[in-house]
């Protein structure tokens, strides 16, 4: 599934092209405007890009990391232009509509920030923007009628949510006849090359209520998108916020947002008439010793707390006897069955979290390290209730903190925009005071980025001693006021030690500001593995027989680290109809290039001859590094 309305672009600034070389300025415009490309340039010298479709997080995932293909029409001026290149989102607002019969389906996207207030819209909307919500649209369900009434474009850094609405409304009325879904969505363009789409709520017509969708960030915009008919574009359009949502929307968003009331149940029971064609004789039943009778209730009492009824009930009064809800599992002990890891590893993990202080899991590829960190995130600070990023090469205080940026319009502006823990600083107050939790930032890769450079102050606000006394951003970077981490706030870092020689290292004083975990295959992984693929347990050890035990020098593990998630998948090969040999050779192929040519030799030795792909995968990857 795609989003309709939301798009990623890249984009050549006129600015950008104007501080090139003379000769890489004119070989830019040269390819973008005469090679086979869907480039384009803007009556202001910009190189636009056709909008690119993005996807959404499947059902058992809640963010997905997307890295847009930049498809530029010469080889030979690649490397420059995506290095003039930037990464935006063009999101729109559209209403989009299929007559069915005598009712119509009709699907409402619109926009916010994160606190849940408009935006600021253009109406003047791209003619290649139409074209692409088109599109997408009539590959969702083929509307008759589609209006883009406005759009903005969303440079890196800046996060903007996306609410879908999924309705149909009675012809004969044109009054909302059912909600069939509602999609919240937070977009982001991450680093240089990705976009972050994380889903944040999410309600589906035949499934339980949404009770998130009456959030206090979304109860507006999700009033807005149920409203029939629209009121407009949700935005601040020349300077006029939107008109108010429709009066019938509140009363349509509570039902889907709360489940319904459960009957009372009825205090007497009918005897059946016997006079009545369907009465069946009650069974025969041996006399009971007669117990002593209730008090009597009175009307009051009857009326707020009606007891049970005195007669036993029919089967079908039993059927409809409410029971109360189970209490939730607690988070916390449903972690061991989430993601495997050692219970060690889990307490120092909590214990660490709530002190507040900044926790830094590092371990080879594979073995759950992000997984981890958004467990944890949603066992402290609810479901969904973290941002996940991934760390870049080029980050610079400014992405990290914030700064002032050229605004995307027709006139040369600057104003500021908050970096990754300023806005993730924001999300943790508003998150406080709609739900007394914390939101955690959890920041991928974490060795990928310059951290001790583009940390600036924040290595001394790691330290929640000194968050009062020194600000995170201060007006004399651009901000409209000062801005200071809170003293609960929650950062995680995940880091591939498989990479460190080519990637960043972390200098002394930074990373004692963490507490450091160091991640590795649990001792009880194939219990765990057994217990997630019971129909797959009993080739557990034939897997490792290749890959070796957590904690035993053996097979690929004597020689290479290899995490849970390389198991996982080839237990899913298996799952998918792949035979045993297939399944290891199809996970392993790419994943052991590190190994030499000895140790190669070594590990297929020891395999049988019932798995020759696996065997000769294991001898290339030795052959690779040799």
């Amino acid at each position: 599934m795609t989003l309709t309305h939301v798009f990623a672009q890249f984009r050549i600034p006129a600015d950008t092209l104007a501080h090139l070389p003379e000769p890489t300025r004119k070989d830019l415009e040269r390819a973008a405007q005469g090679g086979p490309g869907d480039w384009t340039r803007d009556a202001h010298g910009n190189l636009h890009a056709a909008p690119i479709p993005l996807p959404t997080p499947g059902r058992a995932e809640r963010t997905l990391s997307v890295r847009p293909d930049f498809a530029w029409p010469d080889a030979a001026t690649y490397d420059a232009a995506r290095r003039a290149a930037q990464l935006n989102l063009l999101a729109c607002d559209l209403t989009a509509e299929a007559p069915r019969g005598d009712v119509k389906l009709r699907q409402v996207s619109l926009l916010s920030d994160l606190s849940g207030a408009p935006l600021p819209l253009y109406v003047a909307v791209p003619r290649v923007v139409v074209a692409a919500c088109r599109q997408e649209l009539r590959l969702a369900f083929a509307p008759q009628a589609t209006d883009v009434r406005a759009y903005r474009v969303i440079p890196g850094g800046e996060t903007v949510r996306a609410i879908t609405a999924e309705v149909v409304t009675r012809l004969r009325d044109h009054r909302l006849h059912r909600v069939r879904a509602v999609t919240v969505h937070d977009l982001e363009v991450t680093g240089a090359e990705h976009v972050t789409v994380t889903r944040r709520a999410a309600y589906a017509e035949g499934l339980p209520p949404a009770p998130t969708l009456a959030a206090s960030d979304l109860v507006v915009a999700a009033q807005y998108a149920l409203s029939v008919p629209s009121p407009g574009p949700y935005g601040v359009i020349d300077g006029c916020p939107p008109a108010a949502p429709s009066a019938a929307s509140g009363h349509d968003l509570k039902r889907i947002t709360q489940p319904p009331a459960p009957a009372r149940p009825a205090t007497q029971t009918a005897p059946a008439s016997p006079s009545s064609p369907t009465a069946v004789p009650a069974p025969t039943r041996p006399p009971e010793p007669p117990a002593a009778a209730p008090p009597e209730p009175t009307a009051e009492q009857a009326d707020l707390d009606p007891g049970p009824a005195q007669a036993s009930p029919t089967p079908d009064a039993a059927a409809h006897i409410t029971h109360p809800p189970r209490p939730a599992a607690d988070p916390w002990e449903t972690l061991p069955d989430r993601v495997a890891v050692d219970s060690d590893v889990l307490l120092v993990a909590r214990r660490t979290l709530e002190r507040a202080r900044p926790l830094l899991l590092t371990g080879p590829p594979g073995v759950g390290k992000t997984l981890l960190a958004t467990c944890l995130a949603e066992a402290l600070c609810g479901p969904g209730n973290y941002t996940l990023i991934t760390a870049d090469a080029r980050w610079t205080a400014s992405d990290v903190l914030g700064g002032l940026r050229v605004q995307p319009g027709d006139t040369l502006r600057y104003a500021f925009t908050p970096g990754v823990v300023t806005r993730a600083a924001e999300r943790h107050r508003q998150s406080m005071a709609a739900t007394g939790r914390p939101h955690a930032l959890i920041i991928d890769e974490f060795n990928r980025a310059p951290q001790d450079e583009a940390f600036g102050q924040l290595l001394t606000l790691l330290d929640p001693a000194y968050r009062a006394h020194l600000p995170l951003v201060s007006q004399a970077d651009g901000a409209p006021a000062d801005v200071h981490l809170p003293p609960d706030f929650i950062l995680m870092g995940t880091m591939n030690d498989a990479d460190q020689d080519r990637l960043h290292r972390l200098s002394a004083a930074l990373r004692r500001r963490f507490t450091l975990l160091s991640l590795a295959a649990p001792r009880h992984e194939p219990e765990f593995l057994a217990r997630h693929f019971p129909a797959q347990a009993a080739a557990l050890d034939a897997v490792y027989s290749v890959i070796g035990r957590p904690g035993q020098p053996s097979g690929l593990r004597a020689h290479h680290p290899i995490g849970t998630a390389l198991l996982t998948e080839i237990l899913s090969n298996l799952e998918v109809g792949l035979d045993l040999d297939s399944a290891i050779s199809a996970a392993l192929d790419g994943q052991i290039d590190d190994l030499t040519d000895e140790q190669a030799g070594q590990v297929a030795a020891s395999l049988v001859d019932t798995l020759p792909r696996t065997i000769a995968t294991v001898q290339r990857s030795g052959e690779r590094l040799g």
